[in-house]
């Protein structure tokens, strides 16, 4: 999609590439106004992808695909998440930076790794619930598909870090056992410990 300054938005299309009988305004905007403002300020990929013109999607298994993806895109319960991305900082010490959004999630997960070349936390929206079946317990976590190679081996290494990433395992104790980089850290600040 092209974008001229010129052309209307209506939730995120102009107003020329509204298919014929589609409504233009989303369910989960208040009105075309409002539509327009979440297209203009909030979603910050409808100018494009770096030049990049963008024909089409291909999206499934990674083993059925007919040519190598761009973006993968994996479901998982927020425990899940927050290993991948663990592993996403693990080779540069680099957070993940969220801007979350109730809606077009699809465009988040994938025209924003895109753009950015850099993963994503995403919200599955109403469509992906609906008719994607992403479950209600479920996040999205995407990235650059050159990516994942590494993602692998920094979850493999955190697993052997961590004797294991899930479940978490949970111990309740009046004082739990500090590990040594800790004490380490504590005795450079200052703080004395038993």
């Amino acid at each position: 999609m092209v974008l001229r300054p010129s052309d209307k938005l209506w939730y995120g299309l102009p107003a020329r590439e509204v298919p014929h009988g589609i409504q233009p305004i989303s369910y989960d905007v208040h009105s075309r106004e409002h539509g327009e403002f979440w297209a203009r300020n909030e979603f910050p990929y409808i100018e494009g992808l770096n030049g990049q013109r963008v024909h089409g999607t291909e999206i499934g298994p990674l083993s059925l695909l007919k040519r190598p993806p761009h973006v993968v895109i994996i479901y998982g319960e927020p425990a899940q998440i927050v290993w991948l991305v663990n592993a996403s900082s693990f080779w540069d010490g680099r957070d993940i930076k969220a801007k979350l959004s109730g809606h077009a999630a699809c465009a988040y997960a994938v025209a924003g790794v895109l753009k950015e070349d850099e993963p994503k936390v995403v919200l599955p929206c109403v469509g992906e619930r609906r008719r994607a079946y992403a479950q209600d317990n479920e996040l999205s976590f995407s990235l650059p598909a050159e990516k994942l190679e590494k993602i692998v081996e920094a979850l493999e290494e955190l697993e052997r870090r961590e004797g294991g990433l899930i479940p978490f395992s949970v111990s309740l104790l009046p004082k739990h056992p500090l590990k040594e980089s800790y004490k380490e850290i504590a005795r450079e600040i200052g703080i004395k410990i038993d």
